[in-house]
């Protein structure tokens, strides 16, 4: 199960196959996906081998979302991205958090100037007030992407026991401060509320490994929507996540928080004859 999705050649000229981090306490908080010799791979983590294989098998129980529009997946071929055994999400059905808490209205008035200007792109979501519990389960268990862009984690809209108890769908981008960050537990395991996302279902989240500046995060997420959006194929999340590091103005401290927890996953946007459904 994981030699399928690990060895799919996603078609973005990265080199061949991703990369899984399993990544003991003292090093779960290094960015190892930042360093010169792992800039062009696809990396993804995940807390534990056993953890990975149940999040691919439970993938591959559900179906994932690859239903192209013209063509199957057997007939692309590798030389224009083989998508077997990877999950599809369709960037369209992607449910919105912005600036729940209130203050970050320049980043609030920026991303819905930019969004006006995406054609054939429908806002769903908040902004600009917090979400309720039922819309951001709503959110996790019904459409393909959750984007949030607000202080932290979201743990304080979603509490982590509600998390961990969703049958979750969506592929996660969490761009608050340290949203990707395990705490260390003592004797016990390190835990985030990342990991609830993963434990309820979700196949990959975006997110930090400490602060980040509101401007750069921004930067960064705009170029990981704008590269979905617009690609030809689908694109694999960790491939849109390297290439948009250099978006940051400073990148190798903003643009070195981002990682993605989870297993390689894919993005169908609103180009090329791929259509993402349920």
């Amino acid at each position: 199960m994981l030699s399928t999705v690990f060895s799919t050649d996603v078609g973005n000229g990265a080199p061949a196959g991703a990369v899984l981090l399993i990544l003991d306490a003292g090093m779960q908080n290094l960015p190892w996906e930042s360093l010169p010799s792992l800039r062009l791979q696809r990396i993804y983590r995940m807390p534990s081998l056993a953890c990975a294989a149940a999040l691919a098998k439970r993938q591959r129980r559900e179906g994932g979302f690859q239903k192209p529009g013209r063509r199957s997946i057997a007939e692309k071929g590798a030389g224009q991205g083989n998508f077997q055994g990877l999950r599809v999400a369709n960037l369209r059905n992607t449910f919105f958090i912005l600036n729940p808490d209130g203050d970050l209205t320049t980043r609030q008035s920026e991303f819905k100037e930019w969004f006006g200007a995406q054609a054939d792109w429908e806002f769903k979501g908040t902004a600009g007030r917090a979400p309720t519990p039922l819309e951001v389960e709503r959110a996790l268990q019904h459409n393909d992407m959750f984007f949030y862009l607000g202080h932290g984690s979201g743990s304080k809209h979603l509490k982590s026991k509600q998390v961990a108890g969703l049958e979750c769908r969506a592929v996660g981008m969490a761009m608050g401060c340290s949203s990707g960050r395990l705490k260390d537990q003592g004797a016990y395991e390190p835990a985030g509320h990342v990991l609830n996302y993963i434990l309820a279902g979700s196949p990959v989240v975006v997110s930090n490994l400490w602060a980040v500046s509101e401007g750069d995060i921004w930067r960064f997420s705009q170029s990981c929507l704008k590269a979905m959006k617009e690609s030809m194929e689908p694109l694999c999340v960790a491939g849109a996540v390297s290439e948009s590091r250099s978006a940051c103005h400073l990148r190798h401290l903003v643009g070195a928080a981002p990682v993605c927890w989870g297993i390689p996953t894919a993005v169908a946007g609103f180009s090329g004859d791929w259509r993402a459904e349920r």
